[in-house]
């Protein structure tokens, strides 16, 4: 069994350029990152999500994954007043040939007749 985990953030903890270097990230942020590695986790947004008028803009949407499986990010106008933008991604995601165990249909058995003694 393979375990999949995508998480959907609205953080603050990442530089606001998108090709900051760790040496420049803060306490916080660098302890962000080294927590992604530990767990082995991969952060897919690197392009700004977030900007409002003149304020400084950040990347605060993530993606996060326990695979690297996520196809492309397309980065699209915010919805009505929000000054985040949408992502959308798409995911590949490749499944072997399940084998279909028989499940008994125990609502289906004829109970009074086995309790039937010959």
């Amino acid at each position: 069994m393979i375990l999949i985990l995508v998480i959907l953030t609205g953080i603050q903890l990442l530089a606001s350029k998108p090709s900051a270097k760790c040496v420049a990230l803060s306490y916080n942020e660098m302890a962000f990152v080294n927590s992604l590695r530990e767990n082995l986790l991969f952060q897919h947004v690197f392009n700004l999500t977030r900007q409002w008028s003149t304020d400084t803009p950040h990347i605060l949407d993530l993606v996060i994954t326990s695979d690297n499986f996520v196809l492309e990010i397309e980065h699209l106008s915010p919805l009505g007043m929000s000054d985040h933008c949408v992502l959308k991604f798409g995911c590949y995601l490749y499944a072997e040939h399940c084998r279909i165990q028989q499940k008994f249909r125990l609502d289906k058995g004829d109970y009074d007749n086995l309790n039937v003694i010959s």
